[in-house]
């Protein structure tokens, strides 16, 4: 098991919301799943289907190229 942990932070007016993964696939899936859940309860789901790509673009290449 890899050494470290993928972190992800959302800020929005004031209220921010953080999240650590492990260094493993399911991480994707999971940071997804936590952006996508985090900005239904924001009442932002216009933003879920872009910002869950980026997210797993970003967890993706983090967990293949570190």
């Amino acid at each position: 098991m890899l050494a470290w942990e993928v972190i992800g932070v959302i800020d929005s007016d004031g209220d921010c919301a953080e999240w650590t993964f492990p260094a493993e696939a399911g991480a994707v899936r999971a940071a997804r799943a936590a952006v996508r859940g985090r900005l239904r309860e924001w009442d932002l789901d216009s933003l879920a289907d872009v910002t869950s790509l980026l997210v797993s673009e970003l967890v993706t290449n983090s967990l293949r190229h570190a």
